[in-house]
């Protein structure tokens, strides 16, 4: 049988991960769903199939979740100041970080979140260098997201700042297409700008209640729902606008 090399076999295990509402309330189709395909080989019915991990217990009601919840008013408890996760032991790639139960993805990076900024930049009118406070005033919005990848499944709550609000606050200018997006680890990528405008999709900074854990993507990471994995980015550093 011919050797796939790791670099091979972690490029389609990033592509296969998806990030998708929650199952428990009727899903409303994207208009992104086309974006970023899964792999052909990949049965989207198993996913059903699949073990889900879960920060909360299962819903005793059929009342529909909103797609998210936005609080209109800025966010009262950034003046709270916040405590760096501590790192947790690193496992190998796609391994399991026993403090959350959750698959890990990418090469895991420490950063100082009293000196992180947020840059902002390119086709926008007021280019931004944000603080990890500055982005925990704007208003607030929760979501419960379940993320599948290859082989499995893991369901948690995040909070954060809507991407369109960032956006809205460096003043997008037109002819503008895209939003492309840089990680701490090298990572870049780009999404449609209508996709980072998109109300459900959005930078998250505390997951469970509590600051990101480091090994997925303290201080800030984007998170996009309905479309592969790959486009959300852990340690996120800068948008540019293009």
């Amino acid at each position: 049988m011919r050797k796939i090399s790791r670099r091979l076999f972690l490029t389609v295990l990033l592509s296969a991960c998806t990030s998708l509402r929650p199952t428990r309330r009727a899903a409303t189709p994207s208009p992104f769903a086309t974006f970023a395909p899964l792999p052909t080989d990949i049965d989207r019915r198993s996913y059903s199939l699949l073990p889900t991990l879960t920060d909360e217990p299962a819903a005793q009601d059929a009342t529909p979740l909103p797609i998210n919840v936005v609080f209109s008013e800025n966010n009262a408890s950034c003046q709270t100041p916040v405590t760096a996760p501590t790192p947790a032991p690193i496992p190998p790639v796609g391994g399991v970080d026993e403090t959350t139960g959750r698959n890990v993805m990418g090469m895991v990076q420490v950063l100082d979140h009293h000196s992180y900024r947020l840059a902002v930049s390119g086709l926008v009118d007021q280019p931004l260098s944000l603080t990890y406070d500055e982005l925990r005033c704007l208003p607030k919005m929760t979501e419960k997201v379940t993320t599948t990848c290859y082989n499995f499944q893991a369901t948690a709550t995040w909070s954060g700042v809507l991407i369109s609000e960032v956006l809205k606050k460096a003043g997008v200018r037109a002819g503008a297409k895209k939003l492309v997006q840089v990680g701490a680890d090298g990572i870049t990528s780009s999404v449609p700008l209508e996709m980072a405008l998109d109300g459900h999709n959005f930078l998250a900074y505390e997951m469970r209640g509590e600051p990101l854990p480091v090994l997925f993507g303290f201080p800030l990471r984007s998170i996009f729902i309905g479309v592969a994995g790959q486009y959300s980015v852990k340690w996120l550093t800068s948008l540019e606008v293009a």
